[in-house]
């Protein structure tokens, strides 16, 4: 992975990642397991490599119980339901623009037709992403 980051580097490209959504309770505690030992590696990794990190996990994860919340996430478990997704959209807007952390600076990303939380996270992610790449 550094090597793929260096080469990233090397061509002018900016690196930001997220770091793995919770799952609920129901599924393999294994896969729990897993995702933690991963998520700490990549917390500790991208910051000595210069790369930024989107802790989307800790903004799915229900504090009470180590795991996803279930009203951020689908039945399966696995994927996160409209308002899961806007979960997801904070820190990744927080992290390429520290100045878009207010939800009031996002109002120019919504309209009228941004009935799904979907949409307003791909808006928002967005947004973010064209502020980030004018720096």
């Amino acid at each position: 992975m550094t090597a793929i980051a260096a080469k990233f580097r090397a061509a002018g490209i900016h690196i930001a990642l997220g770091t793995i959504l919770p799952r609920v309770s129901s599924v393999d505690a294994g896969i729990h397991k897993l995702i933690g030992q991963y998520d700490l590696w990549l917390r500790l990794w991208a910051p000595r490599n210069g790369i930024k990190l989107a802790d989307v996990h800790t903004s799915l994860t229900d504090p009470a119980t180590g795991y996803a919340a279930a009203s951020l996430m689908n039945a399966d478990g696995i994927h996160p339901n409209d308002a899961g997704h806007l979960a997801i959209a904070k820190p990744w807007a927080c992290l390429l623009n520290p100045e878009v952390a207010g939800w009031n600076v996002l109002r120019g990303v919504r309209t009228r037709y941004d009935k799904l939380a979907l949409t307003y996270r791909a808006g928002v992610v967005l947004y973010a992403v064209v502020i980030w790449l004018r720096q």
